[in-house]
This record gives C-alpha cells, structure tokens and sequence, in this order.
C-alpha cells in the first residue's frame, strides 16, 4: 500500500470523522467530483487565457482540499493561484499536468 502521508493532513481527517461519522464519506465523493470539475474549469480557463478566472478557480480547489485535509492538493492549488495571480499562465499550464494523478491519489487516499 503506499504511504500517503504526504498527501493528507490526517489531524484534519481524523477531526471530520469524529465529527461526521459516516457523513464523512459523502462529502468526500463530493469532493472528489468537485475537485475533478475544478480542474476541468481551469484547463478551460488557461486554454482562454483568463488568469483571473484560473486564480479563483485555483483559490476554491485550495480552500476544498484544505477542508478535507487534502494537504498536498492544497499546496499545488496554492501555487497554481500565485502563478495565475501573476499572470504566468505558460507555468500553470506546465503545472496542471501532474494535477489529474494528484486528483486522484489524493481522492483515493481519502477514501482509505
């Protein structure tokens, strides 16, 4: 099994459990389907050329991961939301690569 440390925040996670039991797992589906959706806006996005529009999308992908404890997907989504901030949309194209694998380990951590 792979370790998945460094993509979740497990303090957070094992706050939302004690705290929703099992409501946790559907707002984690959610997540995962929001998460996905998110990154389809912003390929969307860069491809028009909208860094304003990429940096709000990258600002709520950053705040979701965060709240589910989605450590690692936080940091990316915050580097996306510098880099579009600056307008560097050849960087964030670069970056957004790697993101649908990092969705999904992320999702499948999650749901571990």
């Amino acid at each position: 099994m792979a370790d998945h440390h460094d993509l979740l925040d497990r303090d957070t996670l094992r706050e939302l459990r004690e705290m929703l039991g099992a409501g946790l797992a559907p707002v984690l589906s959610q997540f995962g389907s929001q998460a996905h959706e998110l990154l389809r806006a912003m390929e969307k996005q860069v491809q028009s050329g909208d860094a304003p529009a990429v940096r709000a999308l990258a600002h709520k992908l950053k705040g979701s991961a965060g709240s589910v404890g989605a450590r690692r997907l936080a940091t990316e989504a915050a580097r996306l939301e510098k880099l579009s901030a600056a307008g560097e949309l050849d960087a964030v194209r670069a970056h957004l690569v790697s993101f649908p694998t990092l969705v999904d380990r992320t999702v499948q951590a999650l749901h571990q």
